[in-house]
C-alpha cells in the first residue's frame, strides 16, 4: 500500500514518469515505493486511473530524529514514525536498513528538524549493474552484502585487484580480507577464503591459493604470510592451523595432502627457496614455543599410523645434501623415546674382497660398513688422510662431530692391523683377528684432523 506524507512542498522542477494507482484514489504528495525506486504524486489520481509520479527534483518530507549533513544518503521507511504527523505514515530516515533509498540530502537537518528537503534519485537500484564501476565506498545495508560471479556455463570469475600506483616509487594499493569489529564482548568476525565447491557428482573442489606477486625485472616476489591474530594484554596470540581437506564418507577416500615448498629456483645457478618452521621466541623467563610434526593417527582396529619423514633433496646428478638434527643449539637429542623399538639405521656395505692389505676411502668409511678376507700373511688397512676424510663430509666438519664405521675380517686366517695416515690418528686396538670385529668411532679434533679409538670384539 502506498504511504501518504503530506503537506509536501515542490522546491524545484523535476521529471515524472507513468503511474497507475490502485484500488483506491491516491492523494497528492503519496510517496510511491516500487521495488527501489521512491517516487511522489503531486496530483489526486482517482483508483484504477492513470497518472503520474515525480521521481526528481528536490522535495521537503516529514523526518524522524535522525540527523543529516549536506549530501548524506537519505531513506524512506514506510513504516516509520515522523516527528509530526501521524505514527507510522512514513519519514525519512538516516537508516539503512530495511528502507529504501530515495536520494540525498540538500541541507543539514538536525534532531529537531521535523522537516527535511531531499533531491530524489531517479536512478532505478537493481541487482544487475553492467559495465565498470567507480565508487568512493561501498557499505552493506543488509545482514550480508555478497559479491557473487557471473551464473554460466563456465562460472564467472570474481577478482578484487588493489589499484596501480601513478608514482614510479610508490606502492600498489593492498587489498585486505579483515573480518569485522565486534561489540565490547564479541569475538571479531571471521575471514574466510575458501574454494568452490565441486560438482554434484564427480567435480573436484576449487582450489584456493595465496600467492605472494611476482617480481619484475631484478625485484623479490611479495611474501605470502599466515599469521594468527595478536593477543592483547594477558590474551594468548591465535594459532594457525593448515590442515588438509577431510575425505569423503566413502571407504575408500583419502585425506587431502598439506605441502609446504620452497620455491623452485629458475635462473641458471639459483638455490631453491629454503622452507623455516620454527617456534616462537619467549621473553623474558618464558619458554620458547615448542616444534611438533606428528604423522598421522591411525583409526580403526588394523589402520596403519603415517609415517614422518625428514629428508634432504634430490641430488638430481649433483651432490647430495645432508640432514642436521640437533646442529647448533641443542642441549640434547633423544631418538626413539617412545615405546621400546629398535633404533633402524641404514648404512652401506663395501666388501674389499680377499687382499692382504686394503686402503678404504673417506666415502666408504661413511658408509659405515666394510668387510675384508686376510690373505698370503698378516695384512694392515691404511684409513685415508684427515684432508681426505674431512672432503668427505657433507659439511665441513667442526670439533666434536663424530661418525661410526665397523670393520670385519671375515676370514683368511690372517690378522688385519688398522693404520692411520696423516692426520688420522688410530688410538685403542687396532689389529683385528680374523672373524673379528672392529667398531671405529671417527671424532674430530681440528682441522683435517681426526682420532678414531677402536674398539675390537672378543
Amino acid at each position: 500500500m502506498p504511504s501518504v506524507a503530506y503537506p509536501y512542498t515542490r522546491l524545484h522542477n523535476g521529471f515524472s514518469i507513468p503511474y497507475t494507482s490502485g484500488g483506491t484514489d491516491t492523494p497528492p504528495g503519496t510517496v510511491i515505493v516500487s521495488g527501489t525506486l521512491i517516487g511522489v504524486t503531486t496530483q489526486n489520481i482517482p483508483a484504477n486511473t492513470l497518472g503520474a509520479m515525480d521521481v526528481s527534483g528536490v522535495f521537503q518530507f516529514p523526518k524522524d530524529a535522525s540527523t543529516f549533513s549536506l549530501g548524506d544518503a537519505v531513506y524512506w521507511n514506510a513504516t516509520g514514525n515522523p516527528q509530526v504527523g501521524t505514527a507510522g505514515s512514513g519519514c525519512a530516515t538516516s537508516t539503512a536498513s530495511g528502507n529504501t533509498l530515495m536520494g540525498f540530502a540538500e541541507a543539514a537537518q538536525v534532531t529537531g528538524d521535523n522537516y527535511m528537503a531531499v533531491v530524489l534519485n531517479p536512478t532505478k537500484i537493481t541487482s544487475t549493474v553492467g559495465g565498470a564501476i567507480t565508487y568512493t565506498s561501498l557499505t552493506g545495508s543488509a545482514a550480508t552484502a555478497p559479491i557473487n560471479g557471473l551464473a554460466a556455463a563456465q562460472g564467472g570469475s570474481v577478482i578484487i585487484t588493489g589499484g596501480t600506483s601513478s608514482t614510479s616509487g610508490n606502492a600498489g594499493g593492498a587489498v585486505g580480507f579483515v573480518g569485522g569489529t565486534p561489540g565490547a564482548t564479541g569475538v571479531g568476525g571471521t575471514a574466510t577464503v575458501t574454494g568452490g565447491i565441486g560438482g554434484s557428482t564427480s567435480g573436484a573442489g576449487g582450489a584456493a591459493s595465496v600467492t605472494g606477486g611476482a617480481g619484475t625485472l631484478n625485484a623479490a616476489g611479495g611474501v605470502a604470510s599466515l599469521t594468527g591474530g595478536a593477543g592483547q594484554g594477558t590474551g594468548a596470540g591465535a594459532a594457525v592451523n593448515v590442515t588438509g581437506g577431510a575425505s569423503g564418507a566413502g571407504a575408500t577416500g583419502n585425506g587431502g595432502l598439506v605441502t609446504i615448498t620452497g620455491g623452485a629456483a629458475l635462473s641458471t645457478n639459483g638455490t631453491g627457496g629454503g622452507m623455516t618452521i620454527a617456534g616462537g621466541v619467549a621473553t623474558g623467563t618464558g619458554t620458547g614455543g615448542a616444534l611438533t610434526l606428528t604423522a598421522g593417527a591411525s583409526a580403526g582396529a588394523s589402520g596403519t599410523a603415517g609415517a614422518a619423514k625428514i629428508d634432504a633433496g634430490a641430488a638430481a646428478g649433483g651432490t647430495g645434501s645432508y640432514v642436521a638434527i640437533g646442529d647448533v643449539n641443542t642441549k640434547g637429542t633423544y631418538l626413539n623415546r617412545g615405546p621400546l623399538a629398535a633404533l633402524q639405521v641404514g648404512l652401506t656395505l663395501t666388501a674389499v674382497g680377499t687382499s692382504q692389505s686394503s686402503t678404504p676411502t673417506a666415502a666408504q668409511l661413511l658408509g659405515g660398513l666394510i668387510s675384508q678376507t686376510g690373505s698370503t700373511g698378516a695384512g694392515t688397512v691404511t684409513l685415508p688422510s684427515g684432508t681426505a676424510v674431512s672432503a668427505a663430509c657433507p659439511r665441513t666438519p667442526v670439533v666434536g662431530d663424530t661418525f661410526d664405521c665397523y670393520f670385519y675380517n671375515l676370514g683368511g686366517s690372517q690378522t688385519l692391523t688398522i693404520t692411520g695416515a696423516t692426520g688420522t690418528t688410530v688410538v685403542g686396538t687396532a689389529a683385528v683377528g680374523t672373524g673379528k670385529m672392529a667398531q671405529m668411532k671417527f671424532y674430530n679434533s681440528g682441522s683435517n684432523a681426526w682420532s678414531i679409538y677402536c674398539i675390537v670384539s672378543a
